[in-house]
């Protein structure tokens, strides 16, 4: 008798930020850094309720872009306080 074993996909939830910092948003630093951090920590509370994992990826963007995280789990995801600047 063949026995089958069934894995159990889990769902990975992805999600961007994209963030201005260019010269306009001097400031409005704090209430950008204050939103995202926000919503940070909601997607925290709901992939912990769900048991779905969260990756996130921020994009700053200005005179140039660059990425402040990448693809990162969202219960370690850092403040945007550390890198953001506008």
């Amino acid at each position: 008798m063949q026995r089958r074993i069934s894995l159990q996909q889990s769902l990975i939830n992805h999600v961007v930020f994209v963030l201005d910092a260019s010269a306009s948003m001097g400031g409005k630093e704090r209430q950008l850094i204050s939103v995202a951090d926000e919503l940070v920590s909601f997607l925290k509370e709901k992939s912990s309720e769900t048991g779905q994992e969260t990756r996130v990826t921020m994009y700053l963007f200005g005179s140039d872009t660059q990425a402040a995280c990448y693809d990162v789990d969202v219960l370690r995801t850092p403040s945007i306080a550390k890198v953001y600047e506008a």
